[in-house]
């Protein structure tokens, strides 16, 4: 902010006489009317954007003001700034002519950003609360599935279950199309699991294996040659992009037709769903569903355990 007035303070300089001399101090003035307005420097000249333009003498005033007594909190010949600027920038009260156009500008600029930050955190919906399972529903042995040390821990007693995010549905669950999904993930030695999407309670075979959706795997098992980050039995990693023994982020992405996948930041997916696509009869049902559908864990069995938490979703258009 001083680097602005100081710009402004060399400008001013000279009086309308040529004499370099600060001008003297114009008396503040209350505003006639509520300020919608803000100015922009132009070509060198001063172009309105809103309602009403500030006196002439707004840059003097300024530029008389040394650096010094802009810090000074108690110099009479300026406001004290802290939770001043926004108050008058946000609210419709008259306010000192003395306030710089520019400083203005960057002001509005600011809380214009802030706002938008604010805005895109608050697209986040988390999915797990860290101390219960509320919003989730296994389709079968719910004892696979507790809450340890604020993380969700999957362990099936025999092969395997799926936890559910059902939200405040008493039934079925929720269904998600097109969106993003982060959670992060630790895995015991010799684990295997997966996170589904776009999938329902619908199982294919006696181990209760879920027919439809995609799987985005997780294995530390040298048993299981499909590693962590592969998308189940259509685009398959032989080698793990991670140390799953410790804390690693998973963030899927479905936008129409599009999945990617991300391990700590790195894309280790890139697929596109074709036209018409055929899978093999035991799998024929992982395909993407127009209307979207269910997110689950796997507990996959009884030598396997991997914890989940920070969950979280946002919807895409």
């Amino acid at each position: 902010m001083f680097a602005i007035v100081q710009s402004l303070q060399k400008s001013g300089q000279s009086n309308d006489n040529g004499n370099k001399h600060p001008s003297p101090a114009v008396p503040m003035k209350k505003a006639q009317a509520p300020q919608a307005a803000c100015t922009a420097l132009h070509h060198g000249r001063k172009t309105m954007i809103g309602t009403a333009a500030r006196p002439a003498t707004t840059l003097k005033r300024i530029s008389a003001l040394s650096p010094k007594a802009l810090s000074s909190r108690s110099s009479p010949s300026w406001p004290k700034l802290s939770g001043w600027l926004p108050s008058f920038i946000l609210s419709n009260s008259a306010t000192p002519a003395t306030v710089p156009p520019m400083l203005k500008t960057l002001v509005l600029l600011g809380t214009f950003a802030l706002t938008a930050a604010t805005a895109m955190a608050q697209d986040w919906e988390p999915l797990f609360n860290g101390k219960d399972l509320s919003g989730w529903k296994a389709n079968t042995m719910p004892e696979a599935f507790t809450v340890v040390d604020g993380t969700i821990r999957a362990h099936a007693p025999a092969e395997s279950a799926h936890l559910f995010y059902v939200g405040d549905q008493k039934e079925g669950f929720v269904s998600f199309k097109n969106f993003i999904l982060e959670a992060t993930v630790r895995s015991e030695p010799e684990a295997n699991s997966g996170i589904f999407i776009h999938t329902d309670m619908s199982t294919r075979d006696k181990a209760l294996h879920l027919a439809k959706g995609y799987e985005i795997q997780l294995n530390s098992s040298e048993k299981e040659k499909r590693k962590t980050g592969s998308l189940y039995a259509i685009v398959d990693l032989d080698k793990s992009p991670v140390d799953e023994s410790k804390w690693f982020q998973v963030r899927i992405t479905v936008q129409d037709k599009h999945i990617t996948v991300h391990l700590n930041d790195q894309k280790v997916v890139d697929y596109t769903e074709e036209k018409d696509a055929k899978r093999p009869p035991e799998r024929a049902g992982r395909l993407l569903n127009e209307n979207g559908g269910a997110i689950a864990l796997q507990a996959h069995d009884p030598k396997s355990t991997l914890y989940f938490k920070d969950i979280r979703i946002k919807r895409l258009p």
